[in-house]
């Protein structure tokens, strides 16, 4: 064939039925990106996040959650007895359940 002529073949259909009338080029459009995560599940990641720490001179890899508690059990040992109140519901709660603690907290006015 000559260069003004179309090459028809394989991946290449005659000009006349390459496209469809009205029809646009990309119908299904680009995919959303759409995050179906609950609340639950937004906490759960924020808590199951890896951070650094330094703890007497030594960096160490924690969870956020590891990180918090221990935090609550260092303020519980100082006598912080809202941190012990806390500290005590949600290990009683994580042993009634056999589960992760949940994370309910109340604020008391005046306290």
């Amino acid at each position: 064939m000559t260069d003004n002529e179309e090459d028809v073949g394989y991946g290449r259909p005659p000009r006349h039925s390459r496209f469809r009338k009205g029809r646009s080029g990309n119908p299904g459009g680009r995919p959303t990106t759409v995050s179906n995560k609950t609340f639950v599940d937004l906490i759960d990641d924020a808590f199951a996040r890896w951070i650094w720490v330094t703890k007497e001179g030594k960096r160490q890899r924690k969870t956020v959650l590891e990180v918090i508690m221990q935090q609550l059990v260092d303020a519980s040992a100082k006598g912080d007895d809202r941190a012990l109140e806390l500290y005590m519901a949600l290990d009683t709660s994580a042993k009634r359940r056999g589960e992760k603690p949940e994370m309910i907290i109340e604020i008391i006015p005046g306290e």
